[in-house]
């Protein structure tokens, strides 16, 4: 785990918004038909995970649900965004959302600037069980946590993450809150603000940089031929360690997925380089982009930025 010296922690608003209209007859679905507004305050327990960056559509963070959504009513899936405004690459470490049902549903992330194509287009993906069987719940008050830690999800500094998970029979949500959502009905993702709500969900997250990592990697610099980054057609991969380690060094695309396998092993301590030629696992030359080197040791993960240019 990071040794953290900063929490940033994005909390928002809670906006909750209704009409004299929608308070006598409720909140119309993506059906067409009402379902009633119910305000129930049920307290969280906060998460076990802790993270440097906290994000929740919601507001707050384990915000209570008010009303829920099923699978008929309001979608098969619920989708929202976060843009990395900290400044630093984010590894995310933990999903949660207030649901119910007894069906293995699938949480997915798109790394995009745009609103995403269909479930199954994802970028990264795994499977949950909802932490209540109870899909009748309405709305759900018990949170699930899902830890991805080892999922290998980054988000680049300045780049926009979607993610979201598949509905397991109960949604939770609120009524309008600070972000837009998106529900998958009738083949298209459908913004959640039009019928007044958001659906709840958040993740946790921490900084990706130099300082946060321990002391066997005490420096991994990109050293390409001609200048220091970005580099044609060839790159030096280098750093020290001061201790014998496991490692493993590797080339991912802003996507997180991985490119190339420089080295996996254990190393002695001292300097070691390693060149890579811009091409991915099969021997195919990369296109012109950026690309992060990822080297992961017996005392933590570093990652570094290079740009390739053809």
């Amino acid at each position: 785990m990071f040794n953290k010296t900063t929490i940033l922690i994005c909390s928002l608003t809670f906006l909750i918004t209704s009409s004299a209209l929608a308070s006598d007859l409720g909140v119309m679905g993506k059906n067409g038909e009402t379902t009633p507004l119910i305000s129930h305050s049920h307290p969280q327990a906060p998460s076990v995970v802790t993270a440097d960056v906290m994000f929740n559509s919601a507001g707050a963070m384990d915000t209570p649900a008010t009303q829920g959504g099923d699978y008929e009513g309001w979608g098969t899936h619920f989708l929202s965004s976060w843009t990395n405004t900290t400044g630093q690459d984010i590894t995310v470490v933990e999903f949660g959302w207030p649901c119910g049902g007894f069906w293995a549903r699938s949480w997915y992330v798109w790394i995009s600037e745009n609103l995403p194509g269909a479930p199954g287009s994802q970028d990264f993906q795994g499977t949950f069980l909802a932490a209540s069987e109870d899909e009748t719940e309405y709305p759900p008050s018990l949170y699930t946590y899902v830890d991805v830690a080892e999922e290998g999800i980054i988000i680049p500094a300045g780049s926009t993450m979607f993610f979201g998970y598949g509905n397991p029979g109960m949604g939770g949500q609120i009524y309008s809150g600070p972000t837009e959502t998106w529900s998958w009905y009738e083949e298209a993702w459908d913004s959640d603000s039009e019928y007044n709500r958001t659906a709840i969900l958040q993740f946790k997250g921490n900084f990706i940089a130099p300082t946060d990592v321990g002391s066997s990697v005490v420096t991994m610099m990109a050293h390409p031929e001609a200048s220091p980054n970005p580099f044609n057609p060839r790159t030096t991969i280098s750093f020290e360690l001061p201790n014998s380690s496991t490692i493993d060094l590797k080339i991912h695309d802003l996507r997180g997925q991985l490119i190339k396998t420089l080295k996996t092993g254990t190393l002695e301590s001292g300097h070691h380089e390693f060149l890579w030629d811009g091409t991915n696992n099969y021997g195919r030359a990369l296109s012109s982009g950026a690309y992060f080197v990822r080297l992961k040791t017996d005392q933590g993960l570093s990652q570094r930025k290079i740009t390739l240019v053809r």
